[in-house]
């Protein structure tokens, strides 16, 4: 999850809750050094794109989530901002970078995939649902 203010306090909490393994990102070195006393890993979203399964950015900040991050993540990773603005994540440079065939997941989301490269799932919030995007590895 990308951000350590409230709404990201109480995302982590939830989701460890929940039984989640929650990595924390935050550019604010107080607020990350408050995560890792909280319990969470804190990393870098370069290194977090790696291990990561679901992305929530909680930020308010433009392109937290970027197609550099996005070229690393797994196959099939899921993408959602909950913060107020859709601009968290660079959905302008994904539906440029990626390759798109039509398929379906679940009711909330659905997509294509590419032969090579991996994917990743925008959920029904973002302005490129419903499709699965297939980014290219670089």
């Amino acid at each position: 999850m990308a951000g350590y203010g409230w709404c990201g306090r109480g995302f982590a909490l939830r989701a460890r809750g929940a039984g989640a393994n929650v990595i924390v990102t935050e550019i604010d070195p107080l607020k990350a050094l408050e995560a890792q006393m909280d319990g969470y890993r804190v990393m870098p979203m370069a290194e977090a794109a790696r291990v990561g399964d679901v992305f929530v950015t909680l930020t308010g900040n433009t392109h937290v989530l970027r197609v550099e991050h996005m070229r690393v993540m797994k196959d099939g990773a899921v993408l959602a901002n909950s913060g107020h603005f859709n601009v968290e994540i660079d959905l302008d440079s994904l539906k440029q970078a990626a390759q798109v065939r039509r398929g379906s997941a679940s009711s909330w989301t659905s997509g294509g995939w590419a032969e090579s490269g991996s994917s990743c799932w925008p959920t029904a919030g973002s302005s490129t649902s419903p499709r699965r995007k297939a980014i290219p590895r670089a």
